[in-house]
């Protein structure tokens, strides 16, 4: 989804100026699910095909179209930019305004002097733009969730110059050696959070050589497809996260079909003596696991 296709928005405001509605049939909208709230004053009918970034979407546009000073930024920016966060703050809108900043329920207001060249516009919304929005939520999280946005970055098209720059222009802020830590191990072969993260915990593991990322391999029949990771072509490392499959299916390609050909993927991959090993979500969760799942994978393919 993007701003242009928030139009579901109703405003309180214009409904009651137009005689569409009054209060007592917004709140009787609300009560029986016709209407759902996404700021003060500011109400959606409900859809069973919308995300949760698409929800997340309609609420920053309902509060950003409230104001002609405040600037999306942070999380909220990276929705509009379509950054994927290791992290999503989904609880609040993300706005910076230079004459203060507060914290509600359902609003981050974040206090900042923002240079011109710092913002940009996306369908009439003022957003931060794509550099400075990776390094503030750089800056405000781990590391491993800047080493996310920072690799999500250049693979939006950022170049890396982008990043050097704003890990100058925040030298001595909070949160400034996080962002440069993250930029100087920043890849934008890495395709998803999870794959940053992956790569952010094993530079932690000292006897973990670094990985290369999304080589291709071949056999007799062709392509067989681009490693997550791969340590001089002997051992494959998969991320598997669910959106993996459902953001390669084919067309009508069930998930259960798509599992089936990555299955076919690895037996081809194994044909030539490949080692692969896999790991999840709940795999990373938990460094020491993660760590014993590598080493056990590498020393199977030789390379420990």
């Amino acid at each position: 989804m993007t701003f242009h296709e928030t139009g579901r928005l109703l405003r309180r405001a214009e409904l009651l100026a137009a005689g569409t509605l009054n209060d007592q049939t917004v709140r009787a909208g609300l009560k029986s699910g016709a209407l759902e709230r996404r700021c003060a004053g500011v109400y959606a009918p409900p859809s069973e095909d919308l995300s949760k970034d698409d929800i997340y979407l309609e609420r920053v546009h309902a509060r950003a179209g409230r104001s002609r000073v405040r600037v999306i930024s942070h999380d909220s920016a990276a929705a509009v930019h379509n950054l994927a966060l290791l992290d999503q703050d989904y609880r609040r809108v993300h706005l910076t305004d230079r004459r203060g900043g507060r914290i509600t329920h359902d609003l981050h207001l974040h206090e900042a002097e923002l240079e011109a060249g710092e913002i940009t516009v996306v369908e009439g919304h003022r957003v931060t733009t794509i550099a400075h929005t990776v390094a503030d939520v750089a800056r405000e999280g781990s590391f491993y969730e800047a080493l996310a946005v920072c690799d999500c970055g250049l693979r939006s098209g950022l170049p890396q110059a982008g990043q050097d720059e704003m890990s100058e222009r925040f030298r001595g802020f909070v949160g400034g050696a996080i962002l440069r830590d993250a930029v100087l191990l920043a890849d934008g072969l890495a395709a998803n959070p999870g794959e940053s993260l992956s790569r952010g915990l094993m530079r932690s593991f000292p006897e973990v050589p670094r990985p290369r990322l999304q080589h291709p391999f071949y056999d007799d029949e062709g392509l067989i497809g681009y490693g997550d990771f791969d340590w001089e072509g002997r051992v494959v490392g998969e991320f598997d996260g669910l959106h993996k499959y459902r953001k390669y299916l084919g067309p009508g390609e069930s998930i259960e079909e798509a599992v089936i050909r990555e299955k076919r993927r690895e037996d081809r991959l194994r044909a030539l003596g490949i080692h692969v090993m896999r790991w999840t979500w709940k795999d990373l969760q938990d460094a020491v696991r993660f760590r014993a799942l590598i080493a056990r994978g590498l020393r199977m393919g030789g390379m420990l």
